[in-house]
């Protein structure tokens, strides 16, 4: 008569089959994360450069919403509002950039504009 099988060396190579295929599934959300085709979660992300408004148009907006600029600006010391490019090939397709140094200055730019009617054209939130 033969003895059962333990089912230990079984459970053992579920495990380990479980375990690397979470390992392998992470490495590459990591790598999807770090060649942005995820976002990481650091920044607000922007429409892309083809989508964007033209210089005047952003100008326009910022000059409408002084009052939204100075909200966000009284949140914190190093908050700036600007018109710029995020680094698109034509240098005319702007947006609002809004930078930032510490967390607190984030969650307080997050809450204005959360709460705000916004500017009516893209806004970019990013760490100076």
């Amino acid at each position: 008569m033969t003895e059962p099988s333990s089912p230990r060396p079984r459970l053992r190579r579920v495990l380990i089959g479980t375990g690397i295929t979470l390992a392998l599934g992470l490495l590459a959300a990591a790598a999807l994360a770090l060649t942005g085709v995820l976002p990481s979660g650091d920044e607000i992300t922007h429409p892309p450069c083809d989508e964007l408004p033209g210089a005047a148009a952003v100008d326009d907006a910022i000059a409408e919403h002084g009052d939204l600029v100075a909200e966000l600006t009284a949140q914190g010391e190093h908050i700036e509002v600007r018109a710029a490019s995020p680094g698109c090939d034509d240098p005319d397709r702007t947006l609002i950039e809004i930078t930032y140094r510490t967390e607190d200055e984030r969650a307080a730019i997050e809450a204005v504009l959360t709460e705000a009617d916004g500017f009516g054209v893209p806004v970019y939130v990013r760490e100076s």
